[in-house]
């Protein structure tokens, strides 16, 4: 079975550093069929570069998840950011100064390196222009999230905490 998937991802912070999306959609490369999106809050205290290295780290467990279902899968994805530091962050072009930055690209790269022979990447920098999808997915779900929240109070937290996965 072989997986041809074009990738956009995205991250989301509201005050930066403030409270914090991160997500993914998926599109099959040969029909240009969007075929899954994902997004999830990831802290109240978390910047964009953050959430912008989680939403890679979210793609990486995706595709992993598809090798557990089909381990004899091969996976071409080509993912797409608009974040230059990402990009050249995995290339090894600029350096990981912050340590949760670089915990969350180790475990991209982990899960990657696990799996690399059934799954090839790309990593592209597209512009913010290119990427309005993904960035209506996060911003909405970030916006979805306040409205359902904003009666618990500014330090309610409820989802997905990456300060308490070692992140």
């Amino acid at each position: 079975m072989y997986f041809d998937f074009k990738i956009f991802t995205d991250g989301a912070s509201k005050g930066n550093p403030g409270l914090s999306c991160s997500g993914f959609i998926v599109y099959d490369n040969k029909t240009n069929e969007k075929i899954y999106e994902y997004a999830e809050v990831i802290g109240n205290n978390e910047t964009n570069n953050t959430a912008e290295w989680y939403a890679f780290y979210l793609v990486c467990t995706y595709l992993a998840d598809i090798l557990i279902k089909f381990p004899s899968a091969k996976i071409y994805a080509s993912i797409f950011s608009d974040s230059m530091l990402v990009v050249n962050q995995f290339y090894g072009k600029y350096q990981i100064r912050n340590e949760r930055i670089k915990n969350i690209a180790e475990a991209s790269c982990k899960i990657i390196q696990e799996n690399k022979d059934n799954i090839t990447l790309s990593v592209s920098h597209i512009k913010r222009d290119k990427n309005k999808e993904a960035d209506k997915l996060v911003n909405k779900f970030l916006k979805k999230y306040i409205q359902s929240n904003r009666h618990k109070g500014s330090d309610a937290f409820e989802p997905c905490d990456i300060q308490t996965m070692g992140f």
